[in-house]
């Protein structure tokens, strides 16, 4: 993870977009729900976020609530039923929770949510073993479509 990319489109934002949009009704305190445990992606673009908000005026303080589990759906379910209606509370997530919603076939999503900014994406990578036998991505689709139990996904 590079995080000065992050931060460039963060401020890019904030001095494009959320600032003067904002700059005369700002929150005095932000809670920012991070999904997961403290360090990792998430809990960093969480930090660069609150740090950025105060620096630029528009809270006095922030707060992180870290909510690890079920690949983030613990925080969402978590931020969802605790904070509907709060415009000072926000969530991190991403690609992780997607995938956790889908897996887990939770009744809850991202899409329980509402959208304000996307600061970052993900790039995904498919990567097998060198004897699989597969050598592009249309093996691969072969592959799932003959024997889906077969082929094992991790990440």
């Amino acid at each position: 993870m590079r995080p000065v990319p992050n931060i460039l489109v963060l401020i890019f934002l904030i001095f494009t977009e959320i600032a003067p949009a904002f700059a005369d009704q700002y929150f005095e305190k932000i809670e920012i729900f991070v999904p997961s445990t403290p360090k990792g992606g998430w809990d960093q673009t969480a930090s660069v976020i609150g740090r950025t908000l105060i620096s630029e005026g528009l809270v006095s303080q922030f707060k992180i609530r870290h909510s690890p589990g079920g690949g983030g759906l613990v925080g969402l379910a978590q931020f969802i039923e605790s904070q509907r209606g709060q415009g000072n509370v926000l969530l991190i997530g991403g690609m992780g929770m997607v995938a956790a919603t889908e897996k887990n076939k939770s009744e809850l999503s991202l899409l329980d949510t509402t959208l304000i900014a996307r600061l970052t994406a993900d790039a995904s990578v498919i990567a097998v073993h060198h004897d699989s036998g597969i050598s592009d991505f249309s093996d691969l689709v072969e592959a799932m479509l003959n024997d889906p139990s077969a082929i094992n996904w991790v990440g």
